[in-house]
């Protein structure tokens, strides 16, 4: 099939960055968020997919829980029948504060 249904999850971490700011030590802390997503799939080719998903997520920050909303937009090409390569680009959305967005270089693998 060339476009199809396609679901996920996974979890992240974030440790944190030490910086200074205004002349004095600072260190963000750890940002962990767990998240479901579906989306569709299309196939343009036999080896290569690109993917956009979203869905529900948990953060933990600071010591505070909260509900979040994430998208992702990502490709593999598959370098095997079941190993590939996967670049993504994930936006993490929470509603008192601008959405966090990384990228990523992912390994593959399809059961």
């Amino acid at each position: 099939q060339k476009l199809a249904f396609t679901y996920g999850g996974g979890i992240h971490t974030y440790i944190g960055k030490k910086e200074t700011v205004s002349g004095y030590p600072y260190q963000y802390a750890r940002f962990t968020f767990i998240h479901v997503a579906g989306g569709a799939i299309y196939n343009p080719e036999k080896q290569v997919n690109i993917r956009l998903t979203t869905g529900p997520a948990l953060s933990r920050f600071n010591g505070s829980t909260r509900f979040n909303v994430t998208a992702a937009l990502s490709g593999s090409y598959n370098l095997t029948k079941r190993w590939g390569i996967t670049p993504s680009v994930l936006m993490i959305s929470e509603t008192c504060a601008i959405p966090v967005w990384s990228a990523g270089l992912n390994a593959s693998f399809a059961f």
